[in-house]
């Protein structure tokens, strides 16, 4: 067993990409949906980490870097 080209990614799966991300969107969008309040400020409550559409915005952002730094 003799590589070449002993690297451990061989790319990137956009499909697969495209997918997570999708879903992601959709995830926080029904967490918003269900959640917001009229009234309250959408980017302050997004950024204060007190809702749960805001630590599931913050989960993904996490899980993008750690998502960046194994590729």
């Amino acid at each position: 067993m003799n590589e070449k080209n002993p690297a451990i990614s061989k790319g990137v799966d956009w499909s697969l990409a495209w997918m997570y991300l999708i879903l992601v969107v959709v995830g926080i969008t029904a967490i918003f949906a269900v959640t917001y309040k009229e009234g309250e400020p959408i980017v302050q409550s997004f950024l204060g980490f007190k809702t749960d559409y805001s630590k599931q915005f913050y989960f993904f952002i996490a899980s993008a870097i750690i998502g960046v730094l194994f590729y």
